[in-house]
């Protein structure tokens, strides 16, 4: 009983101070550290997930060489390019896309330095570029073929895209034209029978009948030999039918056609309706007839990408590609005078004989090989 009472009658041990301090300093140790270690957390698996989208995407600069081969249309291509990649690149954070507008001369120059440090990683370019080779291309993804015009898409070669092209037509005095062709004679039959000597108080006037441009253009006397199926030298051979001097280019026939008067008719494109609609605003016009040459054409623009082994980069390069040939992209190419490439389109001229020049090409093959 005794043995009981002492049992009983024993205190509790006292903590010491050195063991309550480690117990508070654990409790709010345990309280308020998954505060901390959460967000240091879920910033390893953000950052985890940020480098994870990095390698699947794409950001940072993609260089285009605007390359203008031919004459068509108004304005400036790198003008339009320009306003479709500012869209383009606000759908894509991180994606800028830089365009340098070079002369055919100044291509060529650089391709044929074999750098492929000053090389871009996408070239818009028209036919006859010396140096543009197939092998420089990645083959686009098939898709981008589908909506094209079945000899656009041929005339690729499946190394780049088509995104927009011209035409050939033949602009000529009105009135000497409808006397020419008096009596069921046809275009080709007269086409080179309107020039001559003309004289004059002032003197005696060469006046040729058709003129050519030779500079900057593409291949134009292709164009008359495949709209009359024929040698078109066969019906310019005479001594007042053709100007086609080393030179000439379509601004200067352009000129000598309705300032001069020292040409009758020149072989011209959209460009040249153009210049005609600016002369017929300031009354200086000469009033012409205009006709579609509806069998040919080499005035179309290509784009494709060079090579490249970044899969992003050539996914946002493509996307890109793909944007230009939207519908209503495409469409919008009135702005600047030219023609869609895909069948889909149906773009608004303001001029009628834009229209004429573009109903005249549809639905037709008529696009000969870019490379």
């Amino acid at each position: 009983m005794r043995k009981l009472n002492l049992v009983a009658k024993q205190k509790p041990k006292r903590l010491s101070l050195a063991t309550i301090i480690l117990s508070i300093l654990l409790i709010i140790f345990l309280i308020f550290t998954p505060f901390k270690l959460l967000p240091l957390l879920q910033l390893d698996i953000v950052k985890d997930e940020i480098d994870s989208r990095r390698e699947r995407t794409f950001s940072g600069v993609i260089t285009l060489w605007q390359i203008d081969a031919f004459e068509g249309g108004t304005g400036s291509r790198n003008a339009w390019l320009n306003q479709r990649i500012a869209a383009f690149e606000r759908k894509y954070n991180g994606v800028f896309i830089v365009v340098k507008t070079l002369s055919k001369t100044q291509a060529e120059l650089l391709l044929a330095s074999k750098d492929l440090k000053l090389y871009p990683d996408i070239i818009s370019f028209g036919s006859g570029i010396k140096g543009i080779d197939p092998s420089l291309f990645l083959k686009p993804d098939k898709s981008l073929m589908l909506p094209l015009r079945p000899d656009a898409a041929a005339s690729s070669g499946g190394y780049c895209v088509p995104w927009c092209m011209g035409s050939y037509a033949i602009m000529a005095d009105s009135a000497l034209l409808n006397k020419a062709m008096a009596g069921s004679k046809t275009l080709y039959s007269v086409l080179g029978t309107m020039g001559g000597i003309k004289y004059s108080s002032k003197g005696e006037k060469t006046i040729f009948s058709l003129g050519i441009p030779q500079k900057n253009v593409q291949c134009p006397s292709a164009a008359l030999a495949a709209e009359f199926l024929e040698n078109s030298k066969s019906i310019l051979a005479g001594q007042y039918a053709l100007r086609s001097q080393t030179g000439d280019t379509s601004e200067m026939l352009f000129d000598a056609y309705n300032y001069s008067y020292t040409l009758n008719a020149i072989l011209c494109t959209q460009r040249d309706i153009y210049r005609l609609k600016t002369a017929e605003n300031n009354n200086k016009a000469r009033e012409s007839t205009v006709i579609p040459l509806s069998n040919y054409t080499d005035l179309v623009q290509y784009i494709g990408m060079l090579s490249c082994n970044d899969s992003p980069k050539i996914k946002v390069m493509q996307e890109f590609i793909s944007s230009l040939l939207q519908v209503s992209t495409q469409e919008q190419l009135s702005e600047i005078g030219l023609f869609p490439t895909i069948i889909a389109a149906q773009p608004v001229y303001d001029d009628p004989r834009i229209k004429a020049q573009f109903d005249a090409i549809s639905n037709k093959k008529i696009i000969r090989s870019g490379f």
